[in-house]
């Protein structure tokens, strides 16, 4: 215990450290760990050895936090108008990604005789687990940057769902394979081998989604009853590992499990069950706990990467790379055109390609082919080409992203986005402390000659933020359009759930309130419209507002 102990504070102590100079070097710090994991590999620190990256550490310990965080942070509302082409390239993308890698990668290397023995079964294993994409770095530099939130909300919803159902396809695969479970083995039959994949593969994605929602729905009801943050951040945990356990223990899917109890506390629980300091309270505390656990496994990834094998071995991991970059090319660009018959807007060529370049591969591809059977032939040939093309790709792409959005044309403006919402902070700020004066004058809590002093200071203080203010406003018009959009479809979202409490609470008759809320949806129709057609058609829909019928 001393030891382990030990190690924890040295990793924590280093990831510190290492965020503190990735501020400073504007590195993302997912990277900056991986390479800090690397040198430490090493240099052997004695207090690490024994130190790895396991199927339990992460499956079990590590991965739910970060699917639960991600999860309920993500807008329900938002999801659920792109939930078309997320699940199409969760599902059939994955399916189609991990066939298109395993015939190149297969090709590649077994035609140039780079790596002997290299057969369609580790082929098709490689495919699949490089099928899940996990772009934590991206997203956090998404979020840094203030990159359009429905590009951001695509590439992390597709990494949520596209986990869940890596894993499921992954056992089931390793199952035919004989690698463990109870799958029938490549002797059966062609439809006997359908049939079960068929089987396992709706019950393991269905079940655990099922399983998530369940417990999600029943302990945001439960946290309806209570005001105490301390016990509903706990009662949070138990969701997020609770859900992941049962639905393993169910033989389903734990980790879309887990996405779907975090989507419903997140959207539902957090809504209705929480107040605002508790909200804030258990939105700091999976902060954190998402943190801590990205801070344990990018470390370990630098740690578990034996460079001397990955230089000796470059071309065929260079050859695995191209492969796995060209099989979501292809993916992306060939589904991602369904969006509008699936009830979503149309995708931009250019978000077709940053969510190509954006979809990294990271620690969830390497666990899965370090959890094979120690005696299965193709193990380190497996964990060599994973960990490579892992490595490429957090390095190569994670590092260039920010370069890339600048290349198609998607980098904002900075200084100038940071320069309004500084404007807008101090007129909101200045209009607070104005506001607070003005009470505590009223109820003659403040002297006369100091409410002057201070009125006058913060009043010349607001003038001048909002001089600012609309100056900012009229040379970034695209960023104001944007946020008006946004706050819009917010707005529409709270006047439709203050209809149905209102009906609920019988102040408004069902007649009434299906008309009301027609309204709402065809005012959300008509601004996705006009986001779609331009600038000029939303800032006309925007001032022209929602059509009230009389």
């Amino acid at each position: 215990m001393h030891h382990t102990l030990t190690q924890i504070l040295i990793l924590l102590l280093i990831a510190s450290l290492v965020g503190m100079g990735a501020r400073k070097l504007r590195l993302p710090y997912t990277l900056a760990l991986v390479i800090t994991g690397i040198v430490l590999s090493f240099i052997h620190l004695e207090e690490l050895e024994g130190l790895h990256l396991t199927p339990e550490l992460l499956l079990t310990l590590l991965l739910p936090p970060l699917l639960f965080e991600a999860a309920f942070h993500m807008d329900f509302k938002d999801f659920r108008r792109d939930l078309g082409p997320i699940v199409l390239l969760a599902t059939l993308g994955v399916v189609l990604a991990a066939l298109l890698t395993s015939g190149l990668v297969h090709l590649a290397i077994s035609s140039t005789g780079l790596m002997a023995g290299f057969d369609w079964g580790q082929a098709l294993l490689f495919g699949t687990v490089m099928a899940a994409t996990d772009p934590i770095s991206v997203v956090a530099l998404f979020r840094e940057l203030g990159i359009n939130k429905r590009l951001n909300l695509l590439v992390e919803g597709e990494s949520l769902l596209n986990d869940g159902v890596v894993v499921v396809i992954f056992m089931v695969i390793a199952s035919i394979l004989g690698l463990g479970g109870d799958g029938p083995g490549l002797q059966a039959g062609g439809w006997e081998l359908a049939s079960y994949s068929l089987r396992t593969l709706l019950w393991m994605a269905m079940g655990g989604a099922l399983v998530g929602a369940l417990v999600g729905t029943a302990i945001s009801a439960l946290t309806r009853q209570i005001d105490d943050h301390l016990i509903e951040i706990t009662l949070t945990t138990v969701v997020a590992y609770g859900s992941y356990l049962l639905g393993e223990t169910l033989h389903a899917s734990g980790v879309l499990s887990t996405v779907a109890a975090g989507l419903v506390m997140g959207s539902f629980g957090s809504v209705y069950g929480m107040s605002a300091n508790t909200r804030m309270a258990v939105i700091n505390f999976w902060g954190y706990a998402a943190f801590l656990a990205n801070t344990i496994i990018f470390l370990l990834i630098g740690i578990e990467l034996d460079m001397p094998a990955l230089l000796a071995n470059a071309s065929p991991v260079l050859l695995a790379f191209v492969a796995v970059l060209g099989s979501r090319a292809l993916v992306v660009y060939s589904l991602t055109p369904f969006s509008p018959r699936l009830g979503s807007a149309p995708i931009s060529t250019t978000w077709k390609h940053v969510m190509v370049w954006g979809g990294l591969r990271g620690s969830l591809s390497m666990v899965l082919v370090i959890g094979l059977p120690s005696d299965f032939a193709g193990r380190d040939t497996l964990i060599l080409l994973v960990f490579g093309v892992v490595s490429l790709s957090l390095l190569l792409q994670g590092l260039s992203m920010s370069s890339f959005l600048g290349a198609v044309g998607l980098m904002p403006n900075l200084s100038e986005a940071r320069a309004y919402d500084l404007a807008r902070g101090r007129v909101v700020a200045s209009r607070a402390v104005l506001s607070e004066l003005e009470r505590l004058r009223s109820h003659g809590l403040v002297d006369a000659s100091v409410f002057r002093a201070i009125k006058n200071r913060y009043r010349l203080a607001l003038e001048a933020a909002m001089k600012e203010e609309h100056h900012h406003h009229e040379s970034h018009e695209e960023l104001i359009l944007e946020r008006h959009l946004q706050t819009a479809l917010n707005m529409a979202a709270v006047e439709k759930d203050a209809l149905k409490h209102a009906a609920a609470a019988g102040v408004l008759g069902n007649r009434e309130l299906r008309l009301l809320a027609a309204e709402m949806d065809q005012w959300v129709s008509d601004l996705e419209r006009a986001s779609r057609e331009g600038p000029g058609a939303l800032a006309q829909t925007l001032e022209k507002g929602p059509q009230r019928q009389k």
